[in-house]
């Protein structure tokens, strides 16, 4: 029986809880990170003990019979998707991975069964008050702790804007099997044809789910000394290139956060995988990432005006500097303490579950 778990679905994921789990070591208390493979920012720790379940089979019998006070994920879906609950888990506890609204990429029941979410802004906590009213769902947790990830990427912020570098960071789509060729082929040609250094960042959903068609798109281009794929885990690029051109991906307000420069948004079909809201357009309309677009930079609709979108934020980047500040100072939780309050929150609520046996 474990106290304390963290579950890591991936190591793409490890950005997002990493600064917390750090808190336990500093702190030297004992906690058991679950993970697909081994985390290297892990192996130094002495109160950190990371256990490898590569296997799918053994991961999810491990989670869902798992004897622990806390469980602690930024995989969503709890009882519906990946985790199973388990009767010997008193506390399930969710920290997000992305800044986008809870009701258009997540699944209609995402959030439904976890006892305490983190939300990093406003409007999540918004959002899910009012999914529990609108649907009966139980009452939960919804603390106000902001987004950890941001402490972690500012831990080795430097920026060394690299002029004419591009960043192209989609999301995935399970309804586009191959929407990296179908959408990004044409702008990656021009860019590249037009001497600009593209990187390009596959989600690593998309390499997991559709990895011969990222095989194929890579081929096109991978010869030309101008591209260049990246697969790894690593953020540095957003302090390096001069524009991000992304399309329904949270890494655009992540980008436009650290940096404080706008954001070109392709504009791709919308990545709805909640049913109520692919039938609702005012809901869609409303929700954060289509209705706040214009704050965080330009949205292009055809490919062949790359150069111009790119020539427009270039002269106009200062001026979304006052929007972009304004809206994360009006909306993000804890901005500078996010790791700390969210270590706090779980030490006192698993002294909580230890004093009610």
């Amino acid at each position: 029986k474990k106290n304390i778990v963290f579950f890591c679905e991936s190591v793409s994921y490890v950005p997002y809880l990493i600064e917390i789990i750090k808190r336990f070591e500093n702190n030297k208390k004992k906690v058991q990170v679950i993970c697909n493979s081994q985390i290297e920012q892990l192996n130094e720790l002495k109160y950190v003990k990371n256990f490898v379940l590569r296997n799918n089979f053994f991961s999810k019998l491990a989670l869902n019979t798992l004897k622990s006070n806390l469980l602690i994920t930024s995989t969503p879906g709890l009882g519906t998707g990946y985790i199973k609950k388990s009767n010997n888990c008193q506390h399930y506890y969710y920290i997000f991975h992305s800044l986008v609204s809870t009701q258009l990429i997540y699944k209609e029941s995402s959030f439904k069964f976890f006892d305490t979410i983190v939300c990093p802004c406003k409007y999540h906590k918004l959002e899910l008050e009012k999914e529990e009213i609108e649907n009966n769902f139980p009452k939960k947790n919804l603390f106000s702790g902001g987004y950890p990830f941001f402490d972690f990427v500012k831990q080795n912020e430097k920026f060394n804007i690299k002029k004419n570098t591009i960043l192209i960071a989609p999301t995935w789509n399970p309804k586009y099997d191959d929407l990296y060729n179908e959408y990004y082929s044409s702008i990656v040609s021009k860019l590249i044809n037009n001497k600009y250094e593209v990187i390009f960042k596959p989600h690593p959903e998309y390499k997991k789910r559709f990895s011969k068609n990222l095989f194929n798109f890579e081929n096109k281009f991978i010869s030309n000394q101008n591209f260049k794929i990246d697969y790894s885990n690593s953020f540095d690029s957003l302090n390096e290139v001069e524009f991000l051109i992304t399309d329904w991906s949270g890494i655009a307000f992540e980008y436009a956060y650290l940096t404080k420069r706008p954001v070109i948004f392709y504009e791709t079909p919308r990545k709805i995988n909640n049913l109520k809201t692919e039938k609702d357009q005012e809901k869609q309309d409303s929700s954060f990432e289509v209705k706040e677009r214009n704050i965080f930079g330009i949205i292009l609709k055809d490919p062949s005006d790359i150069e111009s979108a790119i020539l427009n934020i270039r002269n106009s980047k200062d001026s979304y500097v006052d929007s972009i500040n304004k809206f994360f100072q009006e909306n993000l939780y804890n901005k500078h303490s996010s790791s700390e309050l969210i270590y706090e929150d779980i030490i006192k609520k698993n002294e909580y579950i230890i004093n009610r046996k």
